[in-house]
């Protein structure tokens, strides 16, 4: 249909494998507080031939927040003059140009590797501790987001607040539709190691037995 395709990589882009040219794949965004493990307020993207050749030939002018022609000229991305469009915040992009070199020292195949094997770690621990899986098949999962549910009669807000109190560590329940539906689990970046996965998945375990005994 020629239509455009737009991948959003934000928790995956360095995580798992992602080849947007041999792909096809029209536009991509990420940012840079999850795999890359730098501090968020930057959100790199990119744009294929096709889609430069779209929003160029446009009819309309976009809202001038969003327009990616004067972003271009802003980062001179055709060689013509430097034009001003906002400000950028110098350490932010410092701090992504480090998490850049970080990432092409490890190499991106043993950054997948470890994100996989992490990740197949922490299931491996949850699946002993008897939590169910939002999605049922591990082809089916997200390398870099675990999503699990609580057995019957668990309060996701109490669990969250818990992990958060006593364990120091901040998990979501849910996100949009599966909102106190699931719990929401990112490790990865710089945590994405079987120690950090321990770590979780004891604190969850913990969790689960401290609850079960207040409410009796």
């Amino acid at each position: 249909y020629g239509a455009l395709l737009l991948a959003d990589t934000v928790v995956s882009l360095g995580g798992v494998p992602f080849f947007m040219d041999e792909w096809g794949v029209d536009g991509v965004y990420t940012s840079t507080q999850k795999v890359f493990s730098g501090p968020a307020g930057i959100s790199p993207i990119a744009f294929s031939a096709r889609a430069e050749h779209k929003i160029n030939s446009r009819k309309h002018n976009p809202p001038f927040y969003l327009d990616a022609k004067q972003l271009a000229q802003q980062w001179s991305c055709d060689g013509v003059t430097r034009t001003y469009h906002h400000t950028l915040s110098s350490p932010l992009l410092w701090a992504l140009r480090a998490c850049l070199q970080e990432l092409v020292k490890e190499t991106l195949p043993v950054s997948w590797a470890r994100h996989a094997a992490s990740t197949a770690h922490f299931h491996k621990r949850l699946r002993e501790y008897s939590f169910e899986f939002l999605i049922p098949k591990p082809e089916d999962r997200l390398v870099t987001v675990t999503t699990v549910k609580l057995p019957k009669g668990y309060d996701y807000k109490q669990f969250v607040k818990y992990m958060r109190e006593n364990h120091n560590i901040l998990i979501f329940a849910g996100l949009g539709p599966t909102v106190d539906k699931a719990l929401r689990i990112g490790i990865m970046g710089v945590n994405s190691t079987t120690k950090v996965a321990d770590a979780v998945a004891d604190a969850m375990a913990d969790t689960l037995r401290a609850l079960k005994k207040s409410s009796l």
